[in-house]
């Protein structure tokens, strides 16, 4: 079995108490996620343990289609406490899910489980959880519908006060006056249905979050 894990003092605890359960582990060196993914795949570990945050190298979501397709579908252990984020994973092939307040004890009873081919949580918590993240992508489709309707320039205006330009520095950067794109902006509201640049921008961040799907575009290949 693997730990894709990117807190050292944690993983190396977590190696010590499988390898005392009898589980031959192995900690991929985590110099980029498609380096982790390759050494994963040709080591073919029968289960994974994998981490959603992996700091610098990115999230670890990307890892549970590719894992998945190769039959190494991974156990999410996660501090996350978002359960569409959770049903996503399970919906791109994750075995199951561990939240890292669990007890060693539960930790173990999922990896034996992975391990045997057992369900990892149980029918009714994973329907929950994936239910939780359709119900988000719905929501999230419904939020894009406002967006579709802006003019490729109030487009541009709106990704600029996201990245935290006022109306006076995006006119300077845009070679257009203050009040021009002031008049942008009350076109982007209007569109949009929000009554402030605050709502627009906290909108515009929401629907960037990751969509349905994942994984590294790679060619499916087995484990081992």
């Amino acid at each position: 079995m693997a730990l894709v894990e990117d807190h050292a003092l944690l993983s190396a605890a977590l190696s010590a108490v499988l390898t005392a359960e009898g589980f031959r582990v192995a900690i991929p060196a985590h110099t980029s996620l498609d380096a982790v993914l390759d050494e994963l795949l040709r080591q073919g570990p029968l289960v994974a343990l994998l981490d959603l945050d992996l700091g610098p190298l990115g999230n670890g979501v990307d890892l549970v289609a590719p894992l998945a397709a190769a039959g190494c579908g991974p156990v999410i252990v996660s501090g996350s406490s978002d359960d569409w984020e959770i049903g996503r994973c399970l919906e791109l092939g994750a075995a199951g899910w561990v939240a890292k307040t669990a007890g060693i004890d539960e930790l173990l009873a999922a990896v034996q489980a992975a391990a045997e081919g057992r369900p990892v949580i149980a029918e009714q918590t994973r329907t929950r959880l994936q239910g939780a993240w359709r119900e988000w992508q719905a929501g999230r489709s419904a939020a894009l519908a406002p967006s579709a309707q802006l003019s490729r320039r109030e487009g541009q205006v709106l990704a600029l006060l996201v990245d935290g330009m006022g109306a006076e520095r995006i006119a300077e950067a845009s070679y257009v006056s203050v009040a021009t794109v002031r008049s942008q902006i009350r076109s982007i509201l209007a569109k949009l249905g929000v009554n402030s640049q605050l709502e627009a921008t906290a909108l515009a961040r929401w629907v960037r979050a990751p969509s349905a799907g994942g994984g590294s575009g790679r060619s499916v290949r087995r484990c081992g």
